[in-house]
């Protein structure tokens, strides 16, 4: 068998050069890798809900501090929005979303849904709401038809009345330029006058029943 340490001689080269151009060749790939993405660009504003405008809002978006929405939301339906973001390159940049949405929607809000859709893959970290005793759930986004659907869920807590404000915050990691809608719907507390007819109701149906039966 030929001796490849006498090739790699004769030609200038040797073991040690070449393992040292290998490394090199590995760390620069591997900065490469965990390089991610500038976001040059992002907006996030309501669509009009195909005619129906439930929320008012405007955005700020810097480098250093993310995307800030600040809304005020007057309908209980679903408040649609669209954003998107711009990068320098088509790797992976995380885009950081911290919302304030104002409740006039007259009723009190017991719970709070921020749904993500996106044409490619992504995910949710670093999930936060600043109201006291609030929590939440991740549903990691899956595939829905022809696009990924994921929601970060907010739970009361003290109820956020009419005239308050709901504070929250989570990132969004994906690949390269992308467009992406978020919807945004609250859930209410029924109101106590409310509860007490739909209580006097069930009380008055079953008292009906019992007199069918006689």
């Amino acid at each position: 068998m030929q001796d490849l340490s006498n090739i790699w001689k004769s030609t200038g080269f040797s073991g040690r050069n070449t393992m040292k151009s290998i490394l090199i060749a590995l760390t620069l790939a591997a900065s490469v890798t965990l390089t991610r993405a500038t976001i040059t660009y992002a907006y996030l504003n309501e669509t009009g809900d195909n005619g129906a405008t439930n929320m008012t809002c405007s955005y700020d978006w810097s480098p250093a501090a993310g995307l800030g929405l600040v809304g005020t939301q007057w309908n209980v339906a679903s408040a649609n929005l669209y954003g998107q973001v711009t990068t320098d390159t088509p790797t992976d940049p995380a885009l950081n979303l911290t919302e304030s949405i104002n409740n006039t929607t007259g009723i009190a809000w017991s719970d709070y849904h921020a749904q993500i859709t996106m044409g490619q893959s992504f995910s949710f970290s670093n999930e936060g709401v600043t109201n006291s005793g609030w929590t939440f759930t991740v549903v990691q986004p899956t595939l829905v038809g022809t696009n990924y659907v994921g929601s970060v869920n907010y739970f009361a807590g003290t109820p956020v009345p009419n005239g308050g404000e709901l504070g929250f915050s989570f990132t969004l990691n994906f690949t390269g330029s992308v467009n992406f809608n978020e919807q945004l719907t609250p859930s209410f507390v029924p109101e106590p006058s409310s509860i007490g007819l739909i209580s006097c109701g069930l009380v008055l149906s079953l008292f009906r029943r019992r007199l069918a039966k006689l």
